[in-house]
């Protein structure tokens, strides 16, 4: 099994804000931020094991009684297509479920760690040949998000950091509102092999095989 690593949106991993999204800072209104990164800064296919959040120095421990986290690729981003207010047209087909249920987020009391983690119950396999990587945290209306007096994650607000995000501060919206100020952002991921061409002609070959090979007995078999 290929090695884990960890990759950093941006690169740099430097900050000149702090917000709430991707998360609700407290309360049971619910919330929606879809977040997308360039699938360029991912180098090629991974299965993404979990994704972690830099702490702020305004962070506190939260917690989450349900929330739903999604995965897709999608065309649209800061390279590419813009995102589109309306939440469901930036998702794209391959759009999977990698979280769903209660959500412990601790805070050790030093700011810039990314110890705000989700660990997937199920891998997401992005491919970035088709297109980027977009993320959906859905908070479901009458959840309980308790946190102390503030609850906010790192954010980078530069044109070029490979984010662009959509967000609203309520669940129950089909529509969001776009932002150039997204989170500080940690991937563990493992390198997903790809089929190489040679090894598709040799099977695609194999079948040809197989099949005159049967089609040479039937027609044999005929003329007895």
């Amino acid at each position: 099994m290929a090695a884990a690593n960890l990759i950093q949106v941006p690169p740099n991993g430097s900050d000149n804000a702090a917000g709430g999204p991707p998360f609700r800072r407290s309360g049971t209104e619910g919330s929606r931020t879809q977040v997308v990164y360039n699938g360029s800064l991912f180098g090629g296919p991974v299965s993404i094991n979990s994704i972690a959040f830099q702490s702020s120095r305004f962070s506190s421990a939260s917690s989450i009684a349900n929330i739903l986290v999604r995965a897709s690729s999608t065309p649209r981003g800061e390279s590419g297509t813009p995102l589109s207010p309306t939440f469901n047209d930036n998702l794209g087909p391959d759009t999977q479920t990698v979280y769903n249920g209660a959500l412990i987020l601790p805070y050790t009391g030093t700011a810039g760690n990314y110890e705000y983690l989700i660990s997937f119950q199920t891998p997401f396999t992005f491919d970035p040949t088709g297109g980027n990587l977009l993320v959906d945290f859905q908070i479901p209306s009458g959840t309980n998000v308790t946190s102390g007096f503030f609850f906010t994650v790192n954010q980078a607000n530069t044109n070029g950091d490979g984010l662009a995000v959509n967000t609203n501060p309520f669940a129950d919206t089909a529509i969001g509102t776009l932002d150039t100020s997204g989170p500080l952002t940690q991937f563990d991921v493992t390198p997903s092999a790809v089929p190489e061409p040679s090894s598709t002609i040799f099977l695609l070959a194999g079948i040809g095989v197989v099949g005159a090979t049967r089609w040479r007995r039937n027609r044999a078999s005929c003329k007895v």
